[in-house]
């Protein structure tokens, strides 16, 4: 996890525990070595949860997430359903980034009830352990339940990510561009929103930390002033504009934003709301 200074390391152990050792590199360069003995010890319990439950956004991923590393998936056995009778045909995303969420890709429109049903052992983790069956139901809300949200960016030449976030910093929607450009999100969940803007020198579509022994810092991370509200049944345009420090403040990381205080921020200049024709 790029996000984290933890290594998270699953394996199966045999049966009276292991020794091994962790060789750590920086680039080929062997730093250092850690020994470690793991002993058996009880396994937590294999949990497998629906994504999606009650009112949802139609663009909202809707899959399952585990708890543990998965060795099995019965995709045949697991089913989707309109409106309680009409099977639905999905395809299956397993994201190189996150090895515990597995997506349904399928078509929804709105105002529609579907009902996902993952019989008993539909899936197995590397323990062997087996899953109960996992039913879930959600709706589609109606398109006016739902805002518009008109992003435009004013920005040089380069490779940039921009991300909306919850006022908790979670993560709800990602662009990668390399220009000036207008980000049109149709049906964003009305909430207040904020917006972050990761310099992606490297053009590798991730925030990157920069390497100490080579000197090289991290990536440069802006945000938008004070969050953004975003209400059904309204368009909302921002203008963004990154040659404007008075709306912009650059930070050394994502992890930054928490140390700003409330009342620091400033609003958006060009932010105007307006309702739909």
């Amino acid at each position: 996890d790029d996000s984290k200074d933890t290594l998270t390391y699953w394996f199966v152990p045999p049966v009276g525990g292991v020794e091994f050792q962790f060789l750590v590199y920086v680039d080929t360069f062997a730093a250092d070595t850690v020994g470690v003995f793991i002993r058996e010890s009880k396994k937590e319990k294999f949990s497998v949860t629906a994504t999606a439950s009650g009112m949802i956004n139609p663009e909202d991923t809707v899959g399952f997430r585990t708890n543990h590393p998965v060795s099995y998936v019965g995709r045949d056995r697991v089913q989707v359903f309109l409106n309680d009778s009409v099977p639905v045909e999905v395809d299956w995303y397993f994201p190189k980034d996150d090895p515990f969420l597995m997506q349904l890709i399928f078509p929804r429109n709105f105002d529609e009830t579907y009902k996902i049903i993952a019989p008993d052992s539909a899936f197995v983790d590397i323990f062997e352990q087996t899953t109960d069956t996992i039913t879930a139901t959600f709706k589609t809300g109606v398109e006016d339940d739902f805002g518009k949200w008109i992003i435009a960016l004013e920005l040089d030449s380069g490779n940039y990510i921009l991300e909306v976030l919850t006022e908790k910093d979670q993560v709800v929607k990602t662009e990668w561009l390399q220009q000036s450009q207008k980000i049109i999100f149709p049906f964003m969940t009305p909430a207040k929103y904020k917006l972050r803007l990761i310099v992606d020198e490297n053009a590798n579509k991730k925030w990157d930390t920069g390497k100490y022994l080579d000197r090289k810092q991290p990536e440069i991370v802006h945000y938008i002033g004070a969050p953004i509200e975003v209400r059904a049944n309204w368009e909302i345009e921002t203008n963004w504009d990154l040659k404007t420090p008075e709306i912009t403040e650059a930070l050394d990381s994502p992890d930054d934003a928490e140390a700003q205080e409330e009342g620091e921020e400033t609003e958006s200049e060009g932010a105007a709301d307006k309702a739909p024709e």
